[in-house]
């Protein structure tokens, strides 16, 4: 667990896995331990069991849902808002540079699921687990701080429990599940600010056909439509439209 220990605290359709020797521990209700559990197939989650799966961990990353990507393929992401370097490099860089070398600008959700699936297929040490719900979590006080020993899964399709534990335990969901489940603080919308616990409203991303991409990118008028663009065959804005 040492490379995993050092490399820890910096990564914060499909292929299905093999999961033979895990069904079986579920099935006698024994524990299933590997090196690493990462709950929530999001891209942080993936890029995580990756990371460990290379320095030579076994992994078992966990997805609610049956597919991978989180909110990049279920809420349609399909291009990057990236950070860039005055030479309009990306500032992003490890694994995240390489799902961007292979999606590109642009993508197409299933596409985006294709990549993350071969991505993990070719790391034998990593097992996937798929429409495994997190339900519980137990947490033990080590020193000063609480840590997750173990997290409980409903699957959404059998209805059948599995608990699964591991000496290290990545909370990868977007909304922070397990750490909720294990008794950590937290708050709704902005409920910080005192005032309610509104909460941020969501982009609308919808798809449309028979679309001239051409055409549309040399006539988006920003002063006109507001602050947008077109990329490939993806567009945004268009703001001062749905105002």
């Amino acid at each position: 667990m040492n490379a995993l220990r050092r490399r820890a605290t910096a990564v914060l359709g499909a292929v299905v896995l093999s999961l033979a020797p895990y069904a079986a521990g579920a099935q006698q209700g024994e524990p299933i331990s590997p090196d690493l559990l990462v709950v929530g197939a999001t891209p942080a989650g993936i890029a995580a069991a990756l990371t460990a799966a290379r320095d030579g961990e076994s992994v078992i990353l966990t997805s609610a849902t049956g597919d991978l990507g989180g909110t990049l393929t279920d809420a349609m992401m399909d291009q990057w808002d990236l950070n860039v370097r005055p030479d309009g490099t990306p500032l992003q860089g490890g694994i995240f540079a390489e799902i961007h070398a292979r999606l590109g600008d642009v993508f197409t959700p299933p596409v985006a699921e294709r990549t993350f699936a071969g991505m993990l297929a070719a790391q034998r040490r990593v097992r996937v687990l798929y429409d495994e719900v997190p339900v519980s979590s137990t947490a033990s006080v080590v020193g000063a701080e609480r840590r997750v020993d173990d997290v409980t899964f409903r699957n959404a399709l059998t209805g059948k429990f599995t608990s699964l534990q591991a000496p290290a335990i990545i909370d990868a969901t977007d909304a922070g599940d397990v750490a909720a489940l294990a008794g950590a603080r937290y708050d709704v919308g902005r409920q910080d600010t005192g005032i309610d616990e509104r909460e941020q409203a969501v982009t609308e991303m919808f798809t449309v056909a028979g679309v001239d991409w051409a055409t549309l990118g040399a006539s988006y008028d920003p002063a006109r439509f507001g602050y947008g663009g077109v990329v490939g065959n993806r567009a945004w804005g268009y703001s001062r439209l749905l105002a």
